[in-house]
């Protein structure tokens, strides 16, 4: 989902000034011409939340009892390298993001699952609850 809006960031920044905060447009038009403007910069738009296994995607009930066996089986290499598998601006990239709809999966990360915290009952699906 990140990546998705990023993209969508990307676009309006060859032509919007102040898309990425405080740069111009990529692309100025000067008599009738396309040039760039500014350089590009991969980390005005990529960052860790591109990552899965960094910003995990909210699973339904099946898939997560799957997923949880193969994230057990990862924790051993986990504990040899914890600063690989937390996102180095967390709090920051959560707050940036709050706004576009994405669910809060953390429970999923390898570092707040390996260290047992508990993840959410299962949301049943909407065919479960219409009888009801």
């Amino acid at each position: 989902m990140v990546a998705n809006y990023e993209g969508y960031l990307f676009y309006r920044s060859l032509f919007e000034d102040g898309i990425v905060p405080g740069k111009k447009a990529i692309v100025a038009f000067e008599n009738d011409r396309a040039l760039i403007a500014r350089p590009f910069a991969w980390s005005d738009h990529v960052n860790d939340y591109w990552d899965e296994a960094l910003n995990p995607s909210l699973l339904g009930a099946g898939l997560r009892l799957h997923v949880s066996r193969e994230l057990s089986a990862l924790c051993s290499a986990y504990a040899t390298r914890l600063d690989l598998f937390v996102p180095v601006q967390d709090a920051e990239l959560a707050r940036r993001y709050a706004h576009i709809g994405m669910k809060d999966a953390r429970y999923n990360r390898l570092d707040r699952f390996c260290s047992g915290e508990p993840s959410p009952a299962p949301t049943p699906p909407a065919s479960a609850l219409a009888g009801k």
